[in-house]
Formats: structure tokens, C-alpha cells, sequence
């Protein structure tokens, strides 16, 4: 995520973040780091789900979520890790980013996106996200919000058990093996097995 200028969305210098995020699981099991922030600050961290008709009817609560709120350290930063049961997948089936009409990969409005379809994540200052309403009530300081840099795709296993639908696009992911502190000394192997759905 990074601060863009809202005349025309390009990436500017400033806040960043830097989600990282199990891709199937049955609760939303993220990390998140961010710089740049305001000092002692309150941040929302959301999923800004768009309507059909984004360009008239925006709040990002299409359906949206509250994913995490997080405070800024007196530098600016944030470093934080948690579980969200958002009990849906990411994209909604309802957000229009998520959709066949979505195309973030062609760069016709500055984005030139990894992967096509998904959902949009921020972080705004909290004082500008109604959790209740899940949208963005105040659009006065939307420059400092945090835009996404690129869309993410989240299956929830515990919804319908259906694998994640990328569509056109690239998915960059890494595994993250957790090893045991007290393991001896020595050499282990790690085996890891992708396995596409078709």
C-alpha cells in the first residue's frame, strides 16, 4: 500500500505498507508493516469492497470490513500481526473489483496491477472509517490514506471450500515455514507441494 496523488493515482512518496497474508485459511491470518504514517496516529486497516457503479456510489462497504486497527508509534510505524474472521472470500462475490469486468492489468486508469481481479486493502486514519457502516465517511484527507499497490485474493475455508479464482493476472506469493527454536543443529528439508485446481 502507498500514498497516491488523487488527481491521477500515481504512487507518491510517503506512508507505505506491506501486507503479507495467509492465502486459504479459516480466519485471515495477516502481518502487517507500515512506515510513514503520522505519529501516534489510530489507522484502520480495511477491505474497500467497491459497488457496481463505483464512480457514484463509493464507501468502499460493498460489502467491506474492518480487518485490524493499529496505532503508529511516535515514528510513524507500525508492525503488527493478527486474525480476522472476516467469514467471506476476498474478493466478495458482490464487489465489482472481483468481477469479469475488473481489468487493473491494462494500466487505463494508472494502475498496470499483478493480478487483475481482487480486493482493494488500505489503511486510513481511523478517524475516517465508520466500522458500523463499513465505509469511508470522511474523504477530506484522502491523501493520506494508504491505497492499494495491488489487488489480493483470500479464500475463506470455512465459506464454500472452493479454491482461489485469480483470473487473468500473476499471484506472487512465498512460503513461510515456522521452524521449532529447540530443533538441534543440522540440516532439514522442507518439502512443499502446490497443487492447481483445475
Amino acid at each position: 500500500m502507498s500514498q497516491k496523488d488523487t488527481s491521477d493515482w500515481s504512487i507518491i512518496a510517503g506512508g507505505k505498507a506491506t501486507l503479507t497474508y495467509e492465502l486459504v485459511s479459516d480466519a485471515f491470518n495477516y502481518e502487517l508493516e507500515a512506515t510513514g504514517l503520522s505519529a501516534d496516529q489510530d489507522y484502520s486497516l480495511i477491505y474497500y469492497a467497491d459497488s457496481q457503479d463505483r464512480y457514484v456510489d463509493f464507501g468502499g462497504d460493498n460489502p467491506g470490513a474492518l480487518i485490524a486497527e493499529v496505532t503508529a508509534d511516535g515514528d510513524g510505524n507500525v508492525s503488527v500481526s493478527g486474525l480476522k474472521n472476516l467469514a467471506m472470500n476476498l474478493p466478495h462475490e458482490d464487489d465489482w473489483n472481483g468481477t469479469s469486468e475488473a481489468n487493473y492489468c491494462d494500466n487505463s486508469e494508472g494502475d498496470n496491477y499483478e493480478l487483475c481481479r481482487g480486493a482493494k486493502v488500505w489503511l486510513v486514519p481511523s478517524s475516517n472509517y465508520d466500522e458500523s457502516s463499513k465505509s469511508i465517511t470522511d474523504w477530506s484527507n484522502m491523501a493520506d490514506f494508504l491505497y492499494e499497490t495491488d489487488l489480493i485474493v483470500y479464500d475463506d475455508s470455512n465459506t464454500d471450500g472452493v479454491a482461489l479464482h485469480l483470473g487473468k493476472g500473476l499471484l506472487n506469493f512465498f512460503v513461510k515455514n515456522v521452524l521449532n527454536v529447540a530443533l538441534q543443529p543440522g540440516d532439514y528439508k522442507v518439502k512443499t507441494e502446490v497443487q492447481p485446481v483445475i
